[in-house]
């Protein structure tokens, strides 16, 4: 668990860009297929049925990836993000770190620009950069 790391690199174009989890000397673990930023992601080590995963690393991560991929990989990352001159509407996805599997959510519903993800027992909870609220959905088994 400890020792990795999220790294999201800018393009030298300074559009979009890529998400890679490394180790402590910055070497990439695994590259995610899909365009989002850390803030829109958290590492989970809790398995089928909210029980807490044993191995050593975290099993998967959950995270809010943006719909229009094609806007996201034209936008200056993540500057016009933080800036709060781009927003983006979200789904929920798992990412599998021992395959690279990706499965849909679905739990969300719609106008979401999800940030600050975090998980207690089997909600995943986070603030909607539209409105600014906390919302929460039940995490499927």
């Amino acid at each position: 668990k400890a020792g990795r790391v999220m790294v999201f690199e800018s393009s030298a174009s300074e559009r979009g860009g890529s998400l890679n989890l490394r180790d402590v000397r910055g070497n990439v673990l695994f590259e995610l297929n899909i365009g989002t930023l850390p803030s829109k992601c958290l590492f989970d080590d809790v398995g089928v049925a909210g029980q807490v995963s044993s191995s050593a690393s975290f099993a998967r991560l959950i995270c809010a990836v943006p719909h229009d991929q094609e806007k996201f990989s034209k936008t200056r990352l993540p500057n016009d993000y933080l800036m709060q001159s781009f927003f983006t509407t979200d789904s929920f996805y798992t990412i599998d770190l021992s395959d690279g599997t990706i499965k849909n959510l679905d739990g969300a519903g719609a106008d979401i620009d999800a940030t600050l993800l975090r998980r207690f027992g089997s909600k995943l909870f986070f603030v909607n950069r539209l409105d600014k609220k906390l919302y929460a959905f039940t995490l499927p088994e």
